[in-house]
């Protein structure tokens, strides 16, 4: 009896640790978009959010490093066993969501925007507001690299360029990949509830995008499980232009990260508009 019980309690051990490392392996999904592009999937995350690697010959940009929800799952672990170069980590911008597991990436780099680098202390590091991290302690990056803007940079027999795209956020980037004809940006533009903090802006970072791609371009968001099209940018911009000139009531009140916010509707594009960017209060 001692030993058929002592079994069975192995046995429900067993069971509870391959359930908890299931669940841990199942944390991240990883999409090969091609054998130079992965997507990083948290399907379990409360946002449902993707990062992006982006690789050359010689080094591989991050897009952003997961939302910091999994406690155990190593999203730099996993990184650097799918590449066998140098990675950098590069933020679309920094809110919460985006920069979970920064600290886990020795190289951290900085889009060399004049006014992004004055948030820079003596020792390079930018220290993020609460707004911006959701933590009550200030969340600290360390920056190793800056890159260039609006100019194309090889990482290796691969070309990329980044472009200041800010609506979202004052510090939102895009990245261009005009060879293999990728567009990544961030929380610019998804499928779901789009957060505006400056309607001007958002409108001229969307115009700039459609001038630079085509529809021959795939479109990867940040959020959501549908990629967009070409035509998408563009519809999301002129239902910011017609919110713009007609200030329509809102469609309804819904609750956004305990708070009550005001959500609009404009032909079939939902937006929340808070021109203080902090969607926290």
């Amino acid at each position: 009896m001692l030993m058929r019980g002592l079994c069975l309690i192995f046995f429900l051990l067993f069971l509870i640790c391959t359930a908890c490392q299931k669940k841990d392996n199942n944390w991240f999904t990883i999409e090969k978009l091609d054998h130079k592009t992965y997507r990083i999937r948290e399907k379990q995350s409360s946002q449902n959010n993707s990062s992006y690697l982006i690789v050359g010959d010689k080094e591989a940009l991050l897009f952003d490093s997961g939302s910091g929800e999994n406690k155990t799952g190593d999203i730099k672990a996993l990184v650097d066993s799918l590449v066998g170069v140098p990675v950098t980590l590069l933020h679309s911008h920094f809110h919460f969501d985006h920069i979970g597991n920064s600290n886990a990436f020795p190289e951290i780099a900085l889009p060399d925007l004049p006014a992004l680098q004055t948030r820079l202390d003596q020792d390079s590091c930018i220290h993020l507001s609460e707004k911006e991290s959701l933590s009550p302690e200030t969340y600290i990056l360390k920056i190793k690299k800056r890159c260039p803007l609006n100019t194309e940079f090889d990482l290796g027999n691969r070309k990329i360029s980044i472009y200041h795209t800010p609506g979202h956020s004052p510090w939102s980037f895009t990245i261009v990949d005009k060879r293999g004809s990728y567009l990544f940006v961030g929380d610019l533009a998804y499928k779901g509830l789009l957060l505006v903090n400056n309607l001007e802006e958002y409108q001229n970072s969307l115009n700039q995008l459609i001038h630079l791609c085509d529809s021959s371009y795939q479109i990867y968001a940040a959020h959501g499980n549908e990629d967009l099209l070409y035509s998408d940018l563009d519809k999301i911009r002129l239902a910011l232009k017609a919110f713009q000139n007609t200030k329509p009531s809102p469609r309804k009140e819904i609750e956004l990260f305990g708070n009550r916010k005001e959500m609009y509707v404009i032909d079939g594009i939902p937006f929340i508009y808070d021109v203080t960017g902090n969607y926290l209060k």
